[in-house]
């Protein structure tokens, strides 16, 4: 989530509470002139639900879900006959 330049420590403090959000991890990207913060969802809501009423926000410049992604399968072997093209 990104805040609004204009976003004050109170007003962060009052939407957190608001929708008991915990921040996690904060970064701030100069060059960009953002700071990028993840928050933990309390009160088994859903991400969807949480990320829409966040955006509708006047502080808050986005809000978008944290994706992970897992590979299936076996990943940690590979086929011993796997040789790929010869340019390669």
């Amino acid at each position: 989530m990104t805040f609004s330049t204009n976003a004050s420590p109170q007003a962060i403090r009052q939407v957190a509470r608001r929708y008991d959000l915990v921040q996690l991890e904060s970064r701030a990207l100069p060059s960009l002139g953002i700071t990028v913060s993840r928050w933990r969802i309390g009160g088994h809501r859903s991400v969807p639900s949480v990320v829409g009423a966040l955006q509708n926000q006047p502080i808050i410049a986005s809000a978008q879900p944290n994706y992970l992604f897992a590979l299936q399968g076996n990943s940690g072997q590979f086929a011993a006959d796997t040789k790929g093209h010869a340019r390669q």
